[in-house]
């Protein structure tokens, strides 16, 4: 149960560090944060269209 409570206590931690972190990032460079969440986005549309076997559909549609 401690180590569940260590590990759950961490990790709240550790995202409410990421969300200052990508709120610091945002007010200092906005149009760089987009750019990466872009680029995130379609890594993972591309990903999954991999996994599922439609990657081809990806190129001829962007």
């Amino acid at each position: 149960m401690a180590e569940y409570l260590l590990f759950s206590t961490t990790f709240s931690f550790a995202k409410a560090l990421l969300g200052v972190c990508f709120l610091l990032l945002m007010a200092v460079f906005p149009e760089l944060v987009c750019q990466i969440a872009f680029a995130m986005l379609l890594f993972l549309v591309k990903t999954t269209l991999t996994i599922v076997g439609l990657e081809g559909l990806l190129v001829t549609t962007l």
